[in-house]
């Protein structure tokens, strides 16, 4: 039995280095991954917006365009309507966004805690309509949304049919200021400035109705989301963790 115990304690020892080289390889991917890290985006300009090369730029893309290059990560970064994005999200096909927190997506993704930026919710009318002031006012009220979005939680508010808010979904921008030009709603909920949203043949108003925080998300489907997520947060909080606006 002595004689076994020298080749007992190096098999030990080995299976302990196989153990931590693996685990190491775990919370490198995808270093050493074939294909890219794909990211996802929304057309949210001046954070994220496709350019006139057709590449997805803005202060958002910018940021997380360093941070993966520190984490010597290759990456991809692609806009898509929200309706997409978020599908991409669930399938893995896209593995890290910058979202605001949407309830559709809470047993999808991962959310990170350090926000990367800040955005304002707007509410855009037409002459005559009185102001809203707060979300919670938008009761008996007909709204217009960009499907997809969740208004950081506030979608849930405007579908509670305890609420009565009646709720038109608009499949893009421009398609949402025909529809409140048009009187199909009261209000349009959207995040973007004045001069992003394409009204400039209205005299819409505008009002600021809560800001919002934006976080790093991961897909549940990446490979090692957690370990992924940590990665980027950890390089973003040696940033000096200052969100865009």
């Amino acid at each position: 039995m002595s004689g076994l115990y020298p080749i007992t304690a190096v098999l030990r020892r080995s299976l302990a280095s196989f153990v931590a080289v693996a685990m190491l390889g775990l919370l490198t991917w995808p270093a050493a991954a074939a294909e890219p890290v794909k990211v996802g985006c929304v057309e949210f300009p001046p954070l994220t917006y496709t350019g006139g090369d057709g590449r997805a730029t803005g202060r958002a893309v910018e940021l997380v365009s360093v941070i993966l290059e520190r984490a010597g990560l290759e990456y991809q970064v692609t806009c898509y309507p929200g309706a997409r994005l978020m599908a991409s999200l669930r399938d893995g096909s896209v593995q890290v966004a910058m979202l605001i927190r949407h309830p559709d997506l809470l047993s999808s993704v991962q959310y990170g805690a350090l926000p990367m930026a800040r955005i304002d919710l707007r509410a855009y009318r037409r002459a005559g309509t009185t102001p809203l002031g707060r979300v919670e006012n938008s009761r008996g009220k007909r709204v217009v949304v960009l499907r997809g979005y969740g208004y950081g939680g506030w979608i849930d508010f405007f579908r509670d049919p305890a609420n009565s808010v009646a709720v038109s979904y608009a499949d893009s921008r421009e398609a949402a200021v025909r529809m409140l030009s048009g009187g199909h709603g009261d209000y349009l909920i959207d995040y973007v400035p004045p001069e992003v949203l394409g009204a400039k043949d209205e005299a819409f108003l505008v009002e600021t109705l809560a800001r919002l925080d934006t976080y790093f998300v991961v897909s549940n489907k990446a490979p090692n989301p957690t370990a992924l997520l940590r990665r980027l947060e950890d390089i973003f909080a040696d940033m000096g963790a200052r969100p865009v606006e």
